[in-house]
């Protein structure tokens, strides 16, 4: 694992290797740093594209839900909820399975289906996830209260001090070098044309 400082020092000194004249790389530190969100999401996004990968960003989220209801945090990969898995930690003999379509998961006839012993989760809007209980139907006031538990392909999400680990696997550490890395020169290179014009 990979402290902040180190992975933003890995990708200034990757990007200015080679690089005539000698960069600073004390003063690319910011700059390094302000790409992260953007190197995090490209990172994200690629490796969750990959199903052999993908597996590699899952996080474990705990949700606290009230009347079925909670926000999900902005590192969430929403389009890779049908990777995800939902659980009770207070009864994990329930079951819950993903709706894609929340017009189909607010739809009445979902409890009454052959497979009404199962609950159902949802996504309205991108960050509202939603759940039922088992055989209950959808009811925004009165739904379940309580934590439930998400495993989920998440973004890479860059920590709170200089000295904390990046928590992500290495194969994904990798990947956030070689992508920043190559963010950075692509800008240094643009900023040289640019005052050699």
């Amino acid at each position: 694992m990979a402290t902040l400082a180190e992975v933003v020092y890995t990708i200034c000194w990757n990007a200015t290797r080679g690089m005539s004249p000698e960069q600073d790389i004390s003063a690319l530190l910011p700059v390094a740093e302000s790409l992260l969100p953007t190197v995090f999401q490209k990172v994200g996004e690629l490796a969750a594209s990959n199903e052999r990968k993908r597996s590699l960003l899952k996080r474990t989220k705990t949700l606290t839900l009230s009347n079925g209801t909670a926000t999900l945090s902005d590192d969430v990969l929403t389009a890779y909820l049908e990777d995800s898995t939902l659980y009770d930690p207070a009864d994990t003999t329930k079951t819950y399975g993903w709706v894609r379509n929340w017009i189909d998961f607010i739809a009445p006839g979902l409890a009454n289906q052959p497979f009404s012993n199962y609950g159902y989760y949802s996504v309205s809007g991108g960050v509202t996830f939603a759940q039922r209980e088992p055989g209950e139907l959808f009811d925004p006031s009165a739904g379940f209260s309580g934590s439930m538990t998400l495993n989920i392909p998440c973004l890479p999400v860059k920590p709170a001090t200089q000295t904390t680990a990046l928590d992500v696997p290495d194969e994904v550490l990798n990947d956030i070098y070689e992508i920043g890395s190559e963010m950075l020169r692509g800008m240094l290179l643009t900023q040289a044309s640019a005052q050699a014009a």
